[in-house]
């Protein structure tokens, strides 16, 4: 039977007036509730800590701009905890709706889907508490739920496993790199230097808020236009999403469209987050979250998502400087060390052998 959330819902407005809790954390939508330090490696949050919100143990926590993109979590962490007023804290009524089992509806595909049908503003989807009130749910008994719920864990904790060999891979490709090019702001190497701008045959931010409003989003057709959004960066996929656009307008933001082998990245929120379209893409265009780089035949695909990936990481590092990839201005300019066309076909063929090494436990962590 399904029920609207605000059955069962009620929000937690509480503020750490007194400055009585200096645990200030973060939702992510990997690991949940993060200490803020470690999610950003260094000091983001205001000194004046008083207007922060209280989330207690068992309450649910989310950003409004990003809940798209899963960050909802429980807090389980500690008996209370402070978050930016920015998020939207509640209570769930325990006895019946366990807030683990809301969790996870709320990141699963209809969670999700519901979730984009009740989000608002142009600019960066946000959805409101009263919006999220809506938002319907199968409502099972609580014993139910809490076999769905232990089920749920027991396979997350064997995807986590997974998820950590795949990160070995990573740190192996990382160090191939360091190896063969040295470190890309120093330059050991000394191999030529340019601008990314000089990689690029095309870098494009997208439209602004008001060329590509809600109310121009159609359902999807044969004649329809995708719109890639921050979260097709941010989760490595061309597959989700929902929003899509007529021809007449596609050709109005023609500017803007985004082909097979073209790089987007985030430029909103989380930032500096890169893909690239596959062969079987959609034919669209970017929203105003995403940059989009067309390479020519100067650099290797491979080899510009390495760097890039590294650069963002220096920026993410050096704390204030990831902000600067939001003006395509600096991003043209970004420096990039081009070494030889084939020592960056060797660098990618070297990729190519270890991603086909991944795939065994890339499929195990989305069976």
């Amino acid at each position: 039977m399904k029920k609207p959330l605000s059955a069962f819902i009620r929000e937690y407005s509480a503020r750490n007036k007194n400055e009585a809790c200096s645990a200030v954390y973060s939702v992510t939508n990997s690991h949940g509730f993060m200490p803020s330090t470690e999610y950003f490696s260094k000091e983001v949050f205001s000194k004046d800590l008083s207007t922060y919100k209280i989330v207690k143990k068992g309450m649910i926590a989310y950003n409004p701009s990003r809940i798209n993109v899963g960050s909802v979590a429980v807090q389980r962490t500690a008996e209370q905890v402070i978050v930016s007023p920015l998020y939207v804290v509640f209570e769930v009524n325990e006895k019946e709706l366990l807030p683990e089992y809301v969790s996870y509806f709320l990141h699963s595909d209809i969670g999700l889907a519901q979730i984009a049908m009740n989000t608002l503003g142009s600019v960066r989807d946000s959805l409101k508490f009263n919006a999220l009130q809506k938002i319907e749910i199968n409502v099972y008994s609580v014993e139910e739920q809490r076999r769905v719920v232990d089920k749920l864990q027991r396979l997350e904790a064997i995807s986590l496993k997974k998820r950590k060999v795949l990160e070995k891979f990573e740190d192996l490709v990382k160090s191939q790199f360091i190896e063969m090019f040295g470190d890309p702001e120093t330059n050991p190497y000394d191999f030529e230097k340019v601008a990314i701008n000089d990689v690029c045959s095309s870098i494009v931010r997208g439209p602004f808020g008001s060329a590509l409003k809600k109310d121009f989003f159609i359902e999807k057709s044969n004649n329809s236009y995708k719109v890639y959004e921050q979260k097709h960066a941010i989760q490595k996929s061309a597959t989700i999403g929902t929003y899509y656009i007529d021809e007449l307008k596609f050709k109005e933001l023609s500017r803007f469209e985004c082909k097979p082998g073209d790089f987007i990245m985030s430029c909103s929120g989380t930032m500096g987050e890169l893909y690239q379209l596959p062969k079987d893409c959609e034919r669209g265009i970017i929203n105003q979250a995403l940059c989009k780089f067309t390479l020519n035949d100067k650099i290797s695909p491979v080899f510009f998502t390495t760097y890039m990936s590294q650069t963002i990481g220096n920026l993410e590092t050096k704390g204030s400087g990831i902000k600067n990839i939001a003006a395509v201005s600096y991003v043209k300019s970004m420096p990039v060390i081009l070494p030889p066309l084939e020592i960056q076909n060797q660098f990618a063929r070297f990729v190519e052998q270890t991603d086909k090494s991944k795939i065994p436990f890339e499929m195990e962590v989305a069976a």
